[in-house]
């Protein structure tokens, strides 16, 4: 049974620093992309990035304050500047396996989905138990899409769901990869649990979330993502 979607990849053992602090910004990221706030959209996330960005302020030399904002700006669209934030994360801390993953994703985003495969594995060599390893297979499962393995991606979801069933993203990564391979009652099923239990409900919402982005390869892959979730019976609103 798929529960509403919690905020996994911001549950980090943390390493240091003001731990109250860092996490702010990452609460707030969690309920703006998953719907628990009657706030809009747009004001919970720039809120959130504001957070985030003052705990950089304040704690400079504390990995956990830029593995944060780093995640809130990939929610956001902001590639770049996470790509900067997981980077300035890791070279505080090397062996830091969730910023690792995470920038391995952003590159991803960015037009380089070889890249995701390379920085995963490093995540997972550094912490196999790691709970966010159900996250880290999401992340080579998109970045097999965006490769055109959709083989590939349906098995790395198949992981993800394995680890943790509760994560919604699974279903929805999932769904377009079993679209694409013609496996249209697989596709709608997971169309169906996203749509009942989560709030990737909608082709309007997912694209509210995972649209937001100027980089070239990022709205292709959110393009071929929409279509493909779209052939698969998702609603426009």
């Amino acid at each position: 049974m798929v529960k509403r979607a919690h905020s996994t990849h911001l549950r980090t053992r943390p390493l240091g620093g003001n731990r109250r602090r860092g996490n702010h910004g990452g609460k707030r990221n969690s309920a703006g992309q998953y719907g628990w706030t009657d706030e809009p959209y747009e004001t919970t996330m720039q809120r959130a990035l504001a957070a985030a960005e003052r705990a950089v302020e304040l704690e400079t030399r504390d990995s956990d304050a830029h593995y944060v904002p780093g995640v809130v700006a990939w929610t956001y669209g902001q590639l770049l500047q996470a790509e900067e934030f997981f980077q300035q994360c890791l070279r505080l801390t090397r062996s830091y396996p969730p910023a690792r993953a995470f920038l391995g994703l952003v590159r991803g985003r960015l037009g380089f989905p070889a890249d995701t495969a390379v920085h995963c594995e490093r995540a997972f060599a550094l912490r196999p138990r790691e709970p966010l390893r159900a996250v880290w297979h999401h992340f080579n499962a998109v970045a097999s899409l965006a490769l055109g393995d959709s083989r590939a991606a349906l098995e790395h979801v198949q992981r993800d769901i394995a680890a943790n069933p509760a994560y919604a993203q699974h279903y929805m990564t999932g769904a377009a990869a079993a679209q694409s391979l013609g496996e249209s009652a697989q596709a709608r099923a997971w169309v169906a649990v996203l749509r009942e239990r989560s709030v990737f409900s909608s082709l309007a919402s997912i694209r509210l979330r995972f649209g937001r982005t100027y980089a070239p390869a990022a709205m292709g892959q959110s393009e071929q993502l929409i279509g493909l979730l779209r052939d698969a019976g998702m609603p426009e609103r």
